[in-house]
C-alpha cells in the first residue's frame, strides 16, 4: 500500500465488527467498537465515550438488517476513498490501525441497558487476562 492508501486509511472513522455468538444469550446487539480515538492505558475518556454512544445506537437499529457476521466501517464526514476495498480487506494494515485506537466492547440488552462482561474488562485492562483469552 502506498502513500495515497496509508491517508485514506486516516479517513476510517470507526469499525463496528458484530458478534452474533455473543447475542444469542440474550443480547439485542453484541460486537466490537474500533473507534479512532488514541488507545489509552486508562479508562476511556468521556470523548470516547460520547463518540461511540450514537454508533453503537445506529448498529442497534440496523441490527435486523446487518448479517450475523458483519463489519460496518464508517468513514470520516461518509466519504468513502476510492479504494476503501483495498484499506478494508488488508487485515495487516486494519490491524495495524486497530492497535492503535481505543476498542470498545458492545452488549446491548434488548432493554437499551449496557452490560460489561470479563472480555470487555480484560479489553479495558481493568481484569486479569486467562490463558484461554491471550490466544
Amino acid at each position: 500500500m502506498g502513500d495515497e492508501a496509508i491517508l485514506n486509511l486516516n479517513m476510517l472513522d470507526f469499525v463496528f465488527e458484530r458478534h452474533h455468538d455473543i447475542e444469542l444469550e440474550g443480547y439485542a446487539l453484541a460486537g466490537v467498537l474500533i473507534i479512532d480515538f488514541p488507545k489509552s492505558k486508562r479508562r476511556v475518556a468521556g470523548r470516547a465515550q460520547r463518540i461511540a454512544t450514537p454508533i453503537i445506537l445506529i448498529m442497534m437499529l440496523r441490527a435486523g438488517q446487518l448479517p450475523y457476521d458483519a463489519k460496518v466501517y464508517g468513514w470520516k464526514d461518509d466519504i468513502w476513498p476510492p479504494n476503501s476495498d483495498e484499506i478494508t480487506e488488508n487485515e495487516a494494515v486494519m490491524k495495524a490501525w486497530a492497535d492503535k485506537r481505543t476498542c470498545i466492547g458492545v452488549r446491548a440488552n434488548t432493554d437499551g441497558r449496557f452490560s460489561v462482561d470479563s472480555h470487555m474488562l480484560q479489553q479495558m485492562g481493568l481484569a486479569a487476562r486467562t490463558p484461554s483469552s491471550q490466544q
